[in-house]
């Protein structure tokens, strides 16, 4: 069996000293380093692309289901008065803000201010739009409380999903990774 030639240097491995045909120079070491970084780039922007799609689908589940005529299960209060399709707008704008925030926050999990009071503001014309659309939906009528809670859903989402897990969970949690 051939020996290989081993470096007697500060190198080494918890097995023991690193052969020389492992050891790697300052240049091959860069190349490696910009390789392995260039793959976790495309393995992030393809969980985007991921975050992206489903942001669209729930977009267009939300319009679709908002063109259903009415059938009359969701809108009567049952025994206790409470109108379950309050807790349906709610529960699918907080979907809708978490898709947008998991979809455009960045590697250390941040999405700028202005991005955020821009979403809030299309995610209020969003609403509204939703509920104009059930004008011309036979049984549908436009619905202010719905919108309320839309808005509320969205407003939940950031700052429960953004600000709290995101912001206080996550980056704190990436940061101590990374050092």
């Amino acid at each position: 069996m051939p020996k290989v030639a081993m470096r007697s240097s500060s190198v080494s491995h918890k097995f023991g000293p690193v052969p020389l045909f492992f050891q790697l120079n300052r240049t091959q070491y860069a190349f490696l380093r910009i390789f392995e970084n260039s793959m976790r780039l495309l393995k992030f922007y393809y969980k985007k692309s991921i975050w992206l799609i489903l942001f669209i689908f729930w977009t267009l589940l939300i319009i679709s289901t908002s063109m259903i005529p009415y059938s009359g299960a969701t809108g009567e209060p049952g025994s206790s008065g409470f109108r379950w399709d309050y807790l349906e707008h709610f529960l699918a704008h907080f979907a809708f803000g978490t898709l947008y925030i998991m979809w455009r926050s960045d590697r250390s999990f941040n999405i700028r201010n202005l991005e955020l009071a821009l979403m809030f503001t299309v995610s209020i014309c969003f609403s509204i739009l939703t509920e104009f659309i059930q004008l011309f939906v036979p049984g549908r009528a436009f619905n202010y409380i719905d919108v309320l809670y839309n808005l509320a859903g969205v407003l939940s989402a950031i700052l429960l999903i953004y600000f709290l897990l995101i912001r206080y969970y996550l980056r704190k949690k990436h940061l101590s990774i990374e050092t």
